[in-house]
């Protein structure tokens, strides 16, 4: 891989300090965090190599000291140098980690399998907090990589003039990562200039008069939507509106409960103190999102196995790194992918689940806003104990989840769109994950791009035998504004999308 220098420097002549000769002082700068368990210490100076670089494809030692294991409270971090092992001035970083806690100054984690923009490693890897974010990383590595230019005037003419191209290039697209002209202050521009280039990927069951249930819940039902009352010159009771006749048409939905398909659960269906559906504060509908992939396991156990904390702390050292408070995290078993099989032969007895352990540690250490699972039920248990547990601790989950296999493990947004039912117990949810495409290059399909079109139907629309809108080859194209009840008709007897003559 390149350097992220735009030239090629001579080797340097000083010699890169390690903690060996370092102030003991300077040890004082955090705790490091083990491989066992992850601590809230300063990130530390750490003194460790960065091996195979993403971004360099070489070792990067790490200017600093290297905080020595400690029980001690959170300290906050001191400061970090990265460099090139040939760089002759390095440059401090501010703004990468932070320590823990106290939000201090840390080392940047840059592993093979890591997202470059983590900027949240742990222990030696730099200090778990710390509140400058990606941009203040960018400017800061390109202003030490990208800016060396007080070293031009001794490089030759085509050098000069190459890396000085190279330099005013950086600068442009750093300007436009971090404007200064208040449009931060813009969130319209989020869209433009990251999630315009996002990939979509749905989540979520189509609700269908076919959807498996478990046992006490039935399907729903499709009906064309008829008129509820007498409209003089336009409709008559239990008239169905069809294209011809009115224009448009409805459909009318029966369902027997609110637990079925991709669903958001809500604490008031097992807690008469909890939260209903009208309760979900809106900011629910965006948030980070987190996968755990527990499919080996499931596939060992046969298609049943119960996810513990275990597997929350494997993740978190897998990615290096804590999930976030408030974030989504949901469990891929890869249930969903044999969904064609449940709807003929129903819903399997046994399924992957989620432990009360690692409930309690997902909410109670790690703040989490909810979990979500691939069946449409969440726990194995006789007495449901991990339900129970979240709706009387007053927290939501979402059950019915798909594409899971589609998702990288970290890096996307969690969007849940749901029926805001005055006091519900339970919403239908569409649920998409937004990923950057630097993601999706490494997972299975890619998700969908931005679109603002809809895709037209080469061949009319007719319900099937459930009452279901699907497209019939056979069917005859209706003739709108034949009929002078017809909407949506100009005055010359032509749909108002046709024109007039």
């Amino acid at each position: 891989m390149p350097s992220l220098s735009p030239f090629k420097r001579k080797p340097s002549k000083s010699k890169v300090p390690t903690s060996n000769n370092l102030p003991p002082s300077s040890y004082e700068a955090g705790t490091r965090a083990s491989n066992e368990e992850f601590m809230e210490g300063g990130g530390g100076n750490s003194a460790q190599h960065m091996n195979q670089s993403p971004r360099r494809g070489k070792n990067l030692p790490l200017h600093g000291t290297e905080a020595p294991p400690s029980p001690i409270a959170p300290a906050p971090g001191g400061t970090s140098s990265w460099f090139d092992s040939d760089t002759p001035n390095p440059s401090p970083l501010r703004g990468m980690v932070g320590g823990g806690g106290e939000g201090g100054l840390g080392a940047m984690s840059l592993e093979p399998d890591l997202d470059p923009f983590n900027v949240s490693g742990e222990g030696g890897f730099g200090g778990a907090g710390g509140e400058d974010d990606a941009r203040m990383l960018l400017s800061e590595v390109a202003m030490s990589y990208a800016f060396p230019c007080k070293g031009l005037l001794k490089m030759s003419p085509l050098i000069m003039l190459v890396s000085t191209v190279s330099c005013i290039l950086t600068a442009l697209a750093i300007r436009s990562y971090t404007p200064n002209d208040g449009s931060s202050n813009d969130y319209s521009v989020v869209f433009d200039n990251i999630l315009s280039e996002a990939r979509y990927i749905d989540l979520t069951h189509s609700l269908t008069p076919s959807i498996p249930t478990y046992y006490g819940f039935s399907p729903p039902t499709f009906y064309p939507g008829k008129s509820s009352r007498d409209m003089e010159n336009f409709a008559t009771v239990g008239q169905e509106y069809t294209y011809a006749e009115h224009g448009f048409i409805t459909t009318s939905y029966v369902f027997s409960n609110d637990q079925l398909g991709t669903l958001l659960t809500v604490p008031a269906g097992w807690n008469e103190m909890g939260a209903t559906v009208s309760d979900v504060g809106a900011s629910t509908t965006l948030r980070p999102l987190v996968v755990i992939d527990i499919t080996s396991d499931v596939s060992k156990g046969g298609g049943e196995y119960t996810a513990t904390a275990d597997d929350v702390k494997k993740y978190e050292l897998s990615v290096r790194r804590k999930i976030k408070p408030g974030s989504i995290v949901v469990f891929r078993s890869d249930w969903s992918l044999k969904y064609d099989d449940y709807l003929t032969d129903g819903l399997p007895s046994i399924y992957p689940s989620v432990s009360l352990d690692a409930l309690k540690f997902l909410h109670d250490e790690r703040n989490i806003l909810m979990h979500g699972v691939e069946p449409f039920d969440n726990d194995m248990t006789g007495n449901k104990e991990g339900e129970a547990w979240i709706a009387h601790k007053n927290k939501c989950m979402l059950k019915g989840l798909k594409n899971l296999h589609k998702v990288p493990k970290h890096g996307c947004l969690a969007s849940i769109g749901f029926m805001k039912a005055l006091g519900g117990t339970g919403a239908f949810a569409r649920v998409v994950a937004i990923c950057p495409e630097i993601h999706m290059k490494s997972t299975v399909e890619f998700g969908e791009k931005v679109k603002d079109e809809l895709k037209t139907k080469e061949y009319p629309l007719r319900r099937d035998d459930k009452g279901v809108l699907r497209v019939s080859l056979d069917a005859k194209p209706t003739e709108y504004c034949k009929e002078q009840t017809s909407l949506g008709c100009t005055s010359g007897g032509k749909g108002v999308w046709e024109g007039e003559e």
